[in-house]
C-alpha cells in the first residue's frame, strides 16, 4: 500500500447501516442495558459464552451516477450518442472519413440484493469475535440500438479467411446489393465475432450472483462507563469474490475482491430525554493483488480481446466517517446519520508494458449520504417470557447526496438479530 496516499484519503467516512464485522447490532448483556442503546444493540458486543447473528439484506437501484466533477449522468453517459467511427472502431479507417456504423443509443439501470450473515461470539464482556460472509446478485438491465450509419454487412464476406482489402466485413451502403446499414445486429456480430478481435458477450441484461468478501475481526470495548462506551475494531476482508468478466461491458462485480484491513474506532453516548449519538471512524488499507482485465488506454472505448492480461493492481485506501443521532421511544427507536467516504485513486501496472492509464482514470472516490431507520428491540417482550430469544428488527433508508465517480444509488434495508 502507498504510505503518502492516508492523507489525502481520511477527510472522510461511510457505510451507514452496513451489517458487518465492523459494525455488529449485537446484543448488550440485558442486565443493566441501557434502554436508548445496548436494548437497539448499538454497543455491538455479544453477552460472555453466548452466540449472536445477523442477517442483513439490501436493495439497491441505480440509473444515475456522479463523474469526476461531481455531477449526475446516466450510467451509459460516455457511450449513449457515441458515433462509430474509425476512431472508435480502427477497422473502418479505409472506408475515408465519415464512414461509421452509426450512433450508439444505450440506456441502463442496475439493480444490486446484498445478504449479509454475520455470526459473533462474545469471549468475555468487552471481547467479541466474529466473521461476516456475504452474497449478493446483481442485475444491469441494458436497452442497446444503433441509428443510422453508411456501412452495410458485406453478404460476401468469407469469415473463413482473415480480414483483408479484398475480403472486408463491412461495404458502403449500395454496394454489393445491400440496402441497410450494419444496423444493431451488424455492430452485435462485430463486438462478438473472434474474427474481429473483441470477443465480447452480447450487449444485453446481465447478471451477477455468488459471494462477496468474507471478513473477520473482533470488537473490543475498551472504554464503558454509565452513559458512553469506545470500541476498537480491527477486520481483515479476504479477497475471495469472483472478478469482473473482461469480456462483458456491462457485469457488476459483487465486491472488488482485494483483501483488506479495516480499523474502526466507534463512540456511543446516551444522551437526555431519550436521544443517543454514535460517531464512527474507519480506515481501509486496500492490499496490492492482481486481476484479469483489458489493458487500455484513457479515451479507448471498445478494446481487442489480445490485451487481456493478468494485471497488478493496487486499490486506493478508503476513509470513511459517521455521525448518527437516535431517539428511543419504548421498544422502538429512530434514527438518522450522516455519512461522508473517500478514496484514493487505484494503480494498476501490465507485466507486458500495456498502457493502463484507461484503468486508472477517474478512480479517486467520494461519498456523502444521508439515512435515516428505525429499529424495534425486543429484550423486553424476551424479559416478559414473550420471545424465547432476544430480537432486533432494523429498516432504514439510503440516498446520496453526492458523489464523483461513483454509483448514485437508492437503498433500502431489512436487518434481523438474534442471540442465543
Amino acid at each position: 500500500m502507498m504510505c503518502c496516499r492516508p492523507i489525502a484519503v481520511i477527510n472522510s467516512l461511510l457505510l451507514a447501516s452496513s451489517v458487518s464485522i465492523l459494525s455488529l447490532p449485537f446484543l448488550a448483556h440485558a442486565a443493566g442495558a441501557r434502554p436508548s442503546t445496548d436494548a437497539h444493540f448499538l454497543g455491538g458486543m455479544v453477552p460472555a459464552g453466548r452466540w449472536a447473528a445477523v442477517i442483513d439484506n439490501r436493495y439497491r437501484t441505480s440509473t444515475e451516477r456522479f463523474n469526476n466533477e461531481g455531477d449526475r449522468e446516466s450510467l451509459t453517459e460516455e457511450s449513449d450518442g457515441l458515433v462509430l467511427d474509425s476512431e472508435v472502431v480502427p477497422l473502418l479507417a479505409g472506408f475515408g472519413p465519415g464512414a461509421s456504423l452509426g450512433t450508439v443509443s444505450l440506456n441502463a439501470k442496475l439493480r444490486e440484493r446484498r445478504h449479509d450473515l454475520t455470526v459473533g461470539y462474545g469471549v468475555t464482556e468487552n471481547l467479541t469475535v466474529g466473521f461476516s460472509i456475504p452474497y449478493g446478485s446483481n442485475e444491469t438491465t441494458v436497452d442497446f440500438e444503433m441509428l443510422g450509419g453508411n456501412l452495410a454487412i458485406n453478404p460476401f464476406f468469407d469469415s473463413s479467411q482473415p480480414i483483408s482489402v479484398t475480403n472486408s466485413p463491412l461495404v458502403p451502403v449500395g454496394m454489393l446489393g445491400t440496402t441497410e446499414p450494419a444496423g444493431t445486429e451488424g455492430v452485435q456480430q462485430i463486438l462478438t465475432d473472434p474474427i474481429y478481435g473483441y470477443e465480447y458477450d452480447e450487449i444485453d441484461t446481465t447478471r451477477t450472483s455468488g459471494m462477496g468478501d468474507p471478513l473477520i475481526g473482533f470488537r473490543w470495548r475498551f472504554y464503558n462507563d454509565s452513559v458512553s462506551r469506545a470500541i476498537l475494531t480491527p477486520v481483515v476482508r479476504l479477497g475471495m469474490s469472483d472478478e469482473n468478466n473482461p469480456n462483458d461491458l456491462f457485469d457488476v462485480a459483487i465486491d472488488d475482491g482485494s483483501t483488506d484491513l479495516r480499523l474502526q474506532a466507534e463512540y456511543i453516548r446516551s444522551l437526555s430525554r431519550g436521544f443517543d449519538t454514535r460517531l464512527r471512524f474507519r480506515y481501509t488499507w486496500q492490499f496490492p493483488d492482481s486481476i484479469t482485465a483489458r489493458a487500455y488506454a484513457e479515451g479507448e472505448y471498445l478494446v481487442p480481446q489480445s490485451r487481456t492480461e493478468e494485471l497488478d493492481r493496487d486499490l486506493g485506501d478508503m476513509a470513511e466517517s459517521y455521525l448518527e443521532l437516535g431517539y428511543h421511544a419504548g421498544d422502538w427507536r429512530l434514527y438518522g446519520a450522516l455519512e461522508f467516504m473517500r478514496k484514493g485513486s487505484d494503480r494498476y501496472s501490465s507485466p507486458s508494458g500495456q498502457d493502463v492509464s484507461g484503468l486508472e482514470a477517474n478512480t479517486e472516490q467520494e461519498d456523502d449520504l444521508i439515512s435515516v431507520g428505525f429499529s424495534w428491540s425486543g429484550v423486553n417482550s424476551w424479559r416478559e417470557k414473550k420471545l424465547p430469544l432476544p430480537l432486533l428488527f432494523q429498516a432504514g433508508y439510503r440516498k446520496h447526496l453526492s458523489g464523483r465517480n461513483r454509483l448514485d444509488r437508492t437503498e433500502y434495508q431489512l436487518s434481523i438479530t438474534v442471540v442465543f
